[in-house]
C-alpha cells in the first residue's frame, strides 16, 4: 500500500537518484526552484506532488494492478526489491504496487508559474484523486480485455470540467514535464543504463523491476527460474505496452530491470 503520510524526498535524493539525470538548473532558477547552482528542496517537493496527481491518472487509465495479478500468477516466483535495494523511482511512487513504478524524469521546472503553484506549499490537497475519473476492472492475469476508452465528453486522461486543479495542470502538461530532452523535434531517446536510444521521448516509462538472488559464491540461487522469468518477460512486456497504448493514448515503455543482491546480506 502508498504510504501517504511519508515525507516527500529530498533534493540530493531527487538529483541523486536521477537516471539519467536531466534536470535543468538553470531554466529552474528561472522558475523560482534553484538558488547558487542547485535545485532547491522546493522543487522536490512539487515533484512529489505532480508524480502523485500524475501517477492516479496512470491509475485511471492503465490497468496496473491487473498487470502485478499477471505477474503474481505466472507461477514464477518473482520477488519484489524491497527496503533499500529499492531505487529513488521505486521508493517514492505512489502507485501502492510491488513490481511496477513510474520511471520517467519529472521536469517540473517547465512548468509554467500559474500551474507550477497548484503544486507549490500554499496548493490544495493533490492528494486526492479527481472526481469522474474511473479505475478500470483488473484484468484477467495474461488474458485481459483492453479497458474501455473515453466517454463522450472525456477526454483520454479525465474528464471535461473535473475539479481536482492539479489534474487538470498534469492532462495539460505532462507530455512536455516527462520528456527526457525538452525538444518536441526529438523522437527517440532512451532510459537504458547502457546508454542505448530506444524509448519515445513523450512515452511514459514504467519500470517493472524483480529481484534476482545470488549465492555466497556469486552463483544463481534458481538459474532456470531466472531464465524462466525472463523469458516471461519478453512477451509480457510488450503487450503491457500495447495494452496500455490504447489505454493512455500515448506510447508507453515498459523498461525491465533485475535487481541483484547476494544472500549475504
Amino acid at each position: 500500500m502508498v504510504d501517504d503520510s511519508r515525507a516527500a524526498p529530498t533534493i540530493s535524493e531527487v538529483v541523486d537518484g536521477a537516471r539519467p539525470n536531466s534536470y535543468n538548473v538553470a531554466a529552474a532558477a528561472g522558475a523560482g526552484l534553484a538558488r547558487f547552482g542547485r535545485l532547491t528542496e522546493e522543487y522536490a517537493r512539487v515533484q512529489d506532488r505532480y508524480r502523485r496527481a500524475l501517477e492516479q491518472m496512470l491509475i485511471a487509465r492503465m490497468d496496473l494492478t491487473g498487470a502485478e495479478a499477471a505477474i503474481r500468477a505466472s507461477g514464477l516466483g518473482f520477488k519484489p526489491v524491497v527496503g533499500n535495494a529499492r531505487s529513488f523511482y521505486e521508493k517514492y511512487q505512489h502507485l501502492g504496487l510491488d513490481f511496477l513504478y513510474l520511471r520517467n524524469n519529472l521536469h517540473v521546472e517547465r512548468l509554467d508559474d500559474s500551474d507550477r503553484a497548484v503544486f507549490g506549499d500554499l496548493s490544495p490537497d493533490v492528494s486526492q484523486p479527481a472526481p469522474h475519473l474511473e479505475t478500470p476492472h483488473e484484468l484477467s492475469p495474461l488474458r485481459s480485455e483492453i479497458s474501455r476508452g473515453p466517454r463522450v465528453g472525456e477526454t483520454r486522461l479525465g474528464c471535461k470540467g473535473f475539479g481536482n486543479p492539479a489534474a487538470l495542470v498534469v492532462e495539460n502538461t505532462w507530455r512536455r514535464v516527462i520528456r527526457l530532452v525538452d525538444d518536441p523535434a526529438v523522437q527517440i531517446t532512451g532510459y537504458d543504463l547502457s546508454g542505448t536510444s530506444n524509448t519515445a521521448n513523450e512515452a511514459v516509462v514504467l519500470g517493472l523491476n524483480y529481484l534476482v538472488e545470488f549465492d555466497q559464491r556469486g552463483a544463481f540461487i534458481d538459474r532456470a527460474g531466472d531464465a524462466a522469468r525472463l523469458r516471461f518477460l519478453d512477451g509480457f512486456a510488450p503487450e503491457l505496452e500495447a495494452r496500455f497504448l490504447e489505454t493512455w493514448g500515448g506510447p508507453v515503455s515498459i523498461l525491465v530491470q533485475r535487481t541483484v543482491i547476494s544472500t549475504e546480506e
